[in-house]
C-alpha cells in the first residue's frame, strides 16, 4: 500500500489470492474468471532468435533485470475494481499492473519497446540485454538505456 500498488477496496468484484514464493512472498490474484472475459492484447513478444541475430559480433554484454517492472504500468481507473482480491485482512484492489492479469506481459512489452525504441539493446519483458562491439560503445549504450 505504501508504494501505491494496491489499496483497500469496496469493489463488487472479488477473487481469491495466492501467495507465491519467489525468494520473497507476493500476492497473485486468482484472475481466471476475469482473464476469460478480457479481450486478448495481441502485441507480440520478441523471439529469441531475433535477439541472437542482433548480438552476433558483439563482445561486451550487460543484462539488466527490472525490479517490479509491471508495477510501473498504471491500471485504467475504471478497471481497478475488477482486480479486487480477498485477503485475510480485507478486500484490496490493484492500482498497478500485477502478475496474473491476462495482458500483463503484452502491455509491459509494448511499454518497454516504446521506452527503448532506437536504442542498442534488446528487451524481453523485464529483462534488457545491452550488447556492444567494444567497451567505449558499451558505456555509451548503457548511458542511453538508463536515460531512456
Amino acid at each position: 500500500m505504501e508504494q501505491d500498488i494496491i489499496r483497500q477496496s469496496k469493489s463488487a468484484y472479488a477473487c481469491l489470492f495466492n501467495m507465491i514464493k519467489n525468494g520473497n512472498w507476493r500476492i497473485c490474484g486468482e484472475f481466471r474468471k476475469l482473464n476469460a472475459l478480457t479481450i486478448p492484447n495481441r502485441y507480440p513478444l520478441p523471439h529469441m532468435q531475433d535477439c541472437s541475430h542482433g548480438i552476433a559480433g558483439k563482445t561486451i554484454f550487460t543484462k539488466i533485470d527490472l525490479d517490479k517492472a509491471y508495477h510501473q504500468i498504471p491500471i485504467k481507473t475504471s478497471d481497478i475494481p475488477k482486480t479486487a482480491v480477498i485477503t485475510p485482512i480485507g478486500l484490496f484492489e490493484c492500482t498497478r499492473m500485477t502478475f496474473g492479469l491476462r495482458n500483463a506481459a503484452q502491455s509491459f512489452q509494448r511499454y518497454i519497446d516504446q521506452v527503448l525504441l532506437g536504442l542498442d539493446c534488446y528487451a524481453y519483458l523485464d529483462d534488457i540485454l545491452v550488447a556492444s562491439e567494444d567497451e567505449e560503445k558499451h558505456k555509451i549504450d548503457l548511458e542511453r538505456v538508463f536515460q531512456g
